[in-house]
């Protein structure tokens, strides 16, 4: 990234795809993509964007091949590792991706960050697998190590608000 002037500010390569893709244009940063891997096929933030990247232009197959392009060189990155449980939540195979999830939140030494992005991940996945009791457990994990995040606090709203009249019955019970 440079400075054109005071105001512009030029973004080049991966930056550049992220930005694109964070705007919306998808195709664009597919494109841009493409490119940068043409040049450098082992770009592994270029790889790990365009896995995220693929679905949503239409690939959705391609983006488990291109996280396991990353793990056959990196198999430990934590990076990687959630991209694929984020992939395999997406394909609907929620079993593998709670999995990774579980073993990722065992690692001693992981950004504020990443632990972030984990654990809201997580807990989606919990949440439309309509796994309550877990959601709640990790929930509660989450937020003794991120009490102020504001993602987590919104789905603790989700989790404890009664879904129903049978089960708000029960609790006044």
């Amino acid at each position: 990234m440079r400075k054109r002037n005071k105001s512009v500010l030029i973004f080049k390569g991966v930056d550049r795809a992220a930005v694109l893709y964070g705007l919306g244009r998808n195709s664009k940063a597919h494109l841009s993509l493409e490119a940068i891997l043409s040049r450098n096929p082992r770009n592994k933030s270029a790889l790990l964007l365009m896995a995220k990247i693929v679905p949503d232009v239409g690939l959705s197959g391609r983006s488990l091949q291109v996280v396991n392009r990353v793990l056959s060189r990196c198999p430990k990155d934590f990076e990687a590792l959630l991209t694929k449980a984020v992939v395999y939540s997406d394909m609907g195979r929620a079993r593998e991706a709670l999995r990774i999830f579980a073993e990722l939140s065992k690692r001693p030494h992981v950004s504020r960050e990443d632990r972030k992005y984990l654990y809201w991940h997580w807990i989606n996945t919990l949440i439309a697998t309509k796994r309550w009791r877990s959601a709640d457990s990790v929930l509660s994990q989450a937020l003794s190590l991120l009490p102020n995040d504001e993602m987590l606090n919104h789905y603790r709203t989700l989790i404890h608000r009664p879904s129903s009249k049978v089960r708000s019955a029960r609790a006044d019970e």
